[in-house]
């Protein structure tokens, strides 16, 4: 059998990095939603203020944005 070609391994390239970053966005989407309770416990029992929330969703955004950047420049 033949080796692919170079325009076929590009579609390849291109539709693998479509999954990871459907897979990432939506493994990051769910992660945040099912955080919300634990979050809303925290501020309850005093463990956290709503300043520290802020920070948490910050870094949370900047976590998942930085894998997307990660994901796309390794298969590239």
């Amino acid at each position: 059998m033949l080796a692919p070609q170079a325009p076929e391994l590009v579609e390849v390239g291109i539709a693998i990095d479509a999954i990871f970053a459907t897979l990432i966005g939506v493994i990051g989407l769910l992660t945040g939603i099912y955080s919300i309770p634990y979050v809303r416990h925290d501020i309850e029992i005093g463990n956290i203020g709503p300043g520290q929330v802020k920070q948490y969703y910050v870094f949370f955004s900047l976590l998942v944005f930085s894998m997307l950047l990660n994901g796309r420049r390794k298969t590239r």
